[in-house]
């Protein structure tokens, strides 16, 4: 051990080269920030990777719908323009409205038509209806139809249908702007329950296939 020039012995308070240390506190080292971050990425990369199955179920659920809704009554009906909707969803839809806004006399007609929660889940979509727009595309006049159809844009109408509307000898496909928020809100809520099913919680290594837990 070296000595100091004086030949005393360094003491604890002493660093060796004269120079006290005595008054000083030890801080706590700082945390790192970077390995703090990637704790959390992990984790959340570890949930995306046992969930992967219900997401990628969803997507091509969602693409499927829409492609159903939008294209199935113009490719395989031979019905052109048309979208189709199933009217249940618009039953559900006009008692969520009535309910929102407090119209309980209307809301009776509709209920029956929808569970509780889902006149929850459409009411700020119902809330906020009349911001929408329909357009009415016409198809046909006197039976014929048309080669370039003519689209008719009806500002601040919101319609609660996706069907044919005749006027006189014209017919036009009714296209509700609603629809094209509305379609995909409820296919998204249609595939949540995917993530209920038990195929994303198996634990590799258990062993016990989950079909049969």
């Amino acid at each position: 051990m070296a000595t100091r020039s004086d030949g005393n012995q360094p003491t604890a308070a002493d660093d060796g080269r004269g120079l006290g240390v005595r008054g000083m506190t030890r801080f706590p080292p700082m945390p790192n920030r970077s390995f703090n971050d990637s704790r959390i990425e992990d984790r959340i990369f570890e949930r995306l990777q046992s969930r992967i199955w219900p997401i990628g179920v969803s997507i091509v659920f969602l693409i499927l719908g829409l492609l159903f809704y939008f294209r199935w009554a113009s490719v395989v009906s031979h019905s052109p323009s048309q979208w189709w909707s199933p009217g249940d969803l618009w039953d559900s839809f006009r008692a969520s409205t009535t309910l929102v806004q407090g119209n309980f006399n209307g809301y009776s007609q509709w209920v029956f038509r929808g569970f509780g929660g889902r006149l929850i889940l459409l009411a700020p979509l119902a809330a906020i209806k009349g911001g929408f727009s329909t357009t009415f595309v016409q198809i046909r006049d006197h039976g014929h139809l048309l080669a370039h159809p003519i689209a008719l844009h009806a500002s601040g109408l919101p319609f609660n249908t996706t069907s044919i509307a005749t006027l006189g000898a014209k017919q036009y496909a009714v296209h509700p702007q609603l629809f094209l928020v509305l379609a995909p809100f409820v296919l998204i809520l249609s595939s949540s329950v995917l993530f209920a099913c038990p195929l994303h919680h198996i634990t590799p290594g258990r062993g016990t296939a989950w079909w049969r837990r």
